[in-house]
């Protein structure tokens, strides 16, 4: 009797282990949201929420989320016109930036006292030169008591602001040796700044961080030219995400640790998440430390319609490195596409993307409920 109870005490356990993430049914945002990079930007802690988007295609818009992660209506405001939002938070206040597409600028407020500053912005005018300037994408993170800025083409710099938003001096944290920058995203790690950014011409994928007295430097090789890759950090160690661009169904997701200082831990090639994926939709992939294991995020075509369909799946990776089983976050007729994730703590994970225009939001718990206590009779 005591062996059976033990083996039952055992597969209970070993299938909580193993089970899927939960997720919540969607909750609509807001409507008429255009496709913008990423659609949506979110930050903040449980019930002091703020998110950003773009609507009418150039109107960019900031509100409050309620604890059912639905809009407060009476706090939507407009706060320019322009493109990419992003947010950050300190822990106090909030800030919000957005690329002016007319005046070539990045607009950076602070919403407790609506002080805001501007600084150029990056251009994409070496890349086609017939073509009308616009903005390159940019990142904005909250680092070290400072807003940080990533952004560049040939070179990286970051740009840094004080909480006043008095405007630091720009540092060069990457460069190329050959090709050109797509896009970059970067990630705040104790007081460091990450940065990586996908190399087209070379196929190469390449990485910078602040760590240490000088910027580390490392080049993650591939048989394919990236998106925007997506970086998650640990507090420990930090998680490159990739996803290779493809014509037919042979686009793989992969994802690499590194260590503080820009070591890979782990093989080269790093670890393969997903295979036989379309590159021509939902080109950008999310990823972010839960507390326990990093999430990871990323879509799959399942239609050939116009538009096509396209599912978000999740897959979990361990502390460890060690990757579960794809699990499906929102699968409809919609083009689910461009996710964003905010840690809410305790394993449980806020995602927001648009279902065809519809900003949609859902609630992932990633980690297994506690179970009830037994109480004695």
């Amino acid at each position: 009797m005591y062996k059976r109870a033990l083996l039952a005490v055992l597969v209970v356990a070993a299938g909580a282990a193993g089970a899927s993430p939960r997720v919540s049914d969607a909750v609509a945002v807001r409507q008429n949201v255009v496709f913008t990079v990423p659609p949506a930007a979110i930050a903040g802690v449980p019930g002091n929420l703020r998110i950003a988007w773009v609507e009418r295609g150039d109107h960019v818009m900031l509100a409050r989320l309620g604890d059912d992660f639905r809009l407060i209506d009476a706090s939507i405001e407009e706060i320019g016109w322009g493109d990419d939002p992003r947010l950050a938070y300190d822990g106090e206040r909030f800030y919000v930036a957005f690329a002016d597409t007319r005046k070539l600028l990045i607009v950076v407020r602070r919403t407790d006292d609506s002080r805001t500053v501007t600084f150029p912005a990056s251009r994409t005018a070496s890349f086609i030169p017939e073509a009308v300037p616009v903005p390159l994408p940019y990142s904005m993170t909250w680092s070290g008591g400072a807003l940080h800025f990533l952004f560049g083409v040939k070179e990286i710099y970051d740009q840094p602001l004080s909480p006043s938003l008095e405007i630091g001096d720009p540092v060069k944290r990457l460069q190329f040796v050959y090709g050109e920058l797509t896009a970059q995203p970067a990630t705040a790690m104790i007081g460091n700044v990450i940065a990586a950014a996908a190399n087209t011409n070379n196929n190469l994928l390449d990485f910078g961080t602040t760590a240490g007295g000088t910027s580390p430097f490392t080049t993650l090789h591939a048989l394919g030219s990236f998106f925007m890759p997506a970086i998650a950090a640990s507090g420990r160690d930090f998680l490159v995400v990739t996803r290779s661009r493809c014509i037919s169904e042979c686009g793989e997701l992969r994802a690499q640790r590194f260590a503080l200082d820009g070591t890979p831990l782990g093989p080269p090639e790093g670890q393969l998440l997903a295979s036989a994926l379309r590159y021509d939709f939902d080109r950008l992939t999310a990823a972010a430390w839960t507390g326990a294991a990093w999430l990871v995020v990323y879509g799959v075509r399942t239609s050939f319609d116009q538009p096509p369909a396209v599912d978000l799946w999740g897959i979990l990776i361990a502390e460890d490195g060690r990757a579960g089983e794809p699990f499906p976050i929102a699968a409809s007729a919609a083009v689910e596409r461009a996710p964003s994730l905010l840690a809410l703590g305790s394993g449980r994970m806020l995602i927001t993307y648009l279902a065809d225009s519809t900003l949609e939001a859902r609630l992932i718990e990633t980690a297994p409920r506690s179970p009830r206590p037994i109480r004695s009779r």
